[in-house]
């Protein structure tokens, strides 16, 4: 951030007035009633900015953990003074891997290709799995407890 500032020759006291924060994703909250019950339901979906992508063109998980498409979504429930809410979280299995949907784009289910071994012969692709999934099972404990 501190380049762009400088670059925009903006003070340092004002950038906060001229940045704007941007969620990438989804919100709605809709009114209903179930039962004679005044409901409020919210539906909030936070979209990664890290290894997004369109599907089949970006999968499994680079070397920091982070894996692709990953989404948080929250619902958010209110019944008069009652509050209820919960969250997911979907996104790539997280393995190095891939699909080549480019030489047929019919294919419903394009094969896919496990990282499995170093190019050159070896077994350091599993060791680096193993550390890539470790860094995003820690990220998501950190995160969701």
């Amino acid at each position: 951030m501190q380049p762009l500032i400088l670059a925009l020759g903006l003070p340092q006291a004002q950038h906060r007035l001229r940045i704007q924060p941007v969620v990438y994703g989804f919100a709605s909250i809709n009114q209903t009633r179930l039962d004679a019950v005044d409901l409020d339901v919210g539906l909030i979906a936070r979209r990664s900015r890290l290894r997004s992508g369109v599907r089949y063109c970006r999968r499994g998980l680079d070397d920091e953990g982070h894996v692709a498409n990953f989404v948080e979504t929250e619902q958010i429930v209110r019944a008069g003074h009652a509050v209820s809410a919960f969250v997911t979280v979907r996104g790539s299995i997280p393995l190095f891997w891939s699909q080549d949907d480019s030489k047929d784009w019919t294919q419903i289910h394009p094969p896919y290709k496990m990282q499995v071994e170093e190019e050159g012969g070896g077994n350091g692709a599993w060791e680096r799995n193993a550390f890539a999934m470790r860094l995003h099972v820690r990220d998501l404990e950190r995160r969701y407890g």
